[in-house]
């Protein structure tokens, strides 16, 4: 789950949500038009869903080119199975939440402006260790077959705050879990959530293994290239796994939510109750592995996550009982968050009997946007290139050429601080625009040489004629 979801679920939930409104119509009608409708407008693949109301799990519904439970990565919503796995562990007395994690994983150097750090389990779990969001957005792009590997790679990670002082939402905080889950239980990752957490909580079709992928019913993602459908080529991550991998089904994810409504269950309570603020005012706090909302009276936990090419949001009221959990089998991280739009709509029509908006991809947009930008700076390559060089069209061409070299610095800057990684993540999360940035350095480069060409060029000859 990015930070831009996390923010967007907050200012989707403090809305009051407007849309249709669906006549004479049961809940169920209401939400199947309002699904087809929003598959049809956004141009998404495929969307799997289930309701819970009133504390009952609905059977799954699946539409565009999926069929029946389907299994998909499900993003950060990994990161609540694997706090539910740590509290597995503190049941058992295997660690507490206060240890620190030096005590199990001596490997790990993490550091504060300069100094040695350790960090609690609690803090990891509730996004305060002090790690960033851009360290926790590196791993994305390094594939590892091993959780413990993997989580390995921050071995020299520095930390951004004091830990235990100020939120910030990182993978790598989870990461780190997953290898701690290894250590003291000398299980893989994978088996342990199997053993202990899976299988237990009846979601029979959820793994955190590499061989879910070879499932017949492992459904493939899709990358948004201008808003066309792309097949994905980009591999599970077992390694990621604990912050972002775990795949599942609609139904599975629904499992696990009401096993959230047994708040008589201590292990259970614990996740839930409220850790550290996110945004005070909307009353949005973190847990530890939920975010934690409080509206008009009620207790309400959810998550969303997101891969580069599958998006998930799940959502629960605990005192109606009424929750939902929406997955697609597409992404890019320059559009509609859907996986949370469409989950908001459903629990809207489930409490108001009014859909919400689906907001639209913005493909075209980056399309025309994209060759116009690309066709006028091709232009300005091929009128540089022209044999007169001199006088008013010198100077327009000096002119540009330094701001176009400042602009040439200063854009694949701003492309890695908005997706907040390295280029290989910028390639998996926003594709299209990735692509089009670097035609359009590539030309800016050749426009500033071929202008540089032309000036020494003209010195030289100025200086030979004089």
């Amino acid at each position: 789950m990015r930070t831009k979801y996390l923010l967007i679920a907050i200012v989707s939930l403090s809305a009051v949500l407007g849309g249709g409104t669906f006549a004479h119509a049961s809940t169920k009608d209401k939400i199947n038009i309002y699904v087809n409708e929003a598959v049809e407008q956004s141009k998404i693949p495929g969307i799997e869903m289930t309701v819970i109301q009133d504390g009952v799990l609905k059977p799954s519904k699946s539409y565009g080119n999926l069929k029946a439970d389907n299994i998909m990565p499900i993003g950060s919503i990994s990161k609540p199975l694997t706090s539910y796995a740590i509290m597995k562990l503190v049941e058992g007395n295997k660690l507490k939440l206060d240890d620190k994690l030096s005590s199990y994983i001596s490997e790990l150097n993490l550091t504060h402006e300069g100094s040695k750090s350790d960090v609690t389990v609690r803090q990891l779990l509730n996004h305060t260790s002090g790690l960033s969001t851009a360290e926790g957005r590196r791993l994305i792009g390094t594939n590892d077959n091993s959780v413990y590997r993997h989580a390995m790679r921050l071995s020299n990670a520095q930390l951004m705050h004091q830990p235990g002082t100020t939120f910030e939402y990182s993978n790598a905080n989870y990461a780190i879990l997953g290898a701690l889950i290894e250590k003291v239980s000398n299980q893989s990752y994978a088996d342990f959530m199997h053993k202990n957490v899976f299988m237990p909580l009846g979601m029979y079709s959820t793994s955190a293994d590499v061989s879910v992928t070879q499932s017949t019913n492992f459904t493939s993602g899709y990358q948004s290239w201008f808003g066309f459908n792309v097949p994905s080529t980009i591999k599970y991550n077992p390694g990621g796994a604990p912050y972002g991998y775990v795949a599942s089904t609609a139904h599975d994810l629904g499992t696990f939510l009401i096993a959230q409504l047994n708040t008589s269950d201590k292990l259970i309570r614990e996740t839930q109750e409220s850790s550290t603020v996110i945004d005070q005012a909307s009353k949005t706090y973190y847990g530890l592995g939920w975010v934690l909302r409080e509206q008009e009276g009620r207790n309400i936990i959810l998550h969303a996550g997101d891969n580069a090419d599958y998006s998930s949001f799940m959502q629960l009221d605990l005192n109606k009982g009424n929750g939902v959990v929406v997955m697609i089998n597409r992404n890019h991280y320059l559009e509609p968050t859907y996986s949370i739009d469409i989950g908001l709509g459903i629990l809207n029509i489930i409490n108001n009997g009014k859909s919400g908006g689906i907001g639209e991809s913005g493909g075209m947009i980056r399309l025309i946007g994209a060759f116009v930008v690309l066709l006028s700076i091709a232009l300005l390559v091929f009128y540089a290139a022209k044999p007169t060089y001199r006088g008013k069209k010198r100077k327009a061409l000096i002119i540009l050429a330094v701001i176009f070299c400042f602009v040439a610095l200063l854009l694949p800057v701003t492309l890695l601080k908005l997706i907040e990684a390295t280029l290989m993540v910028a390639f998996m999360n926003a594709p299209d625009v990735t692509i089009a940035v670097l035609f359009l350095e590539l030309l800016l480069v050749v426009f500033v040489l071929l202008v540089s060409f032309y000036e020494y060029r003209f010195k030289m000859l100025s200086i030979k004629n004089r």
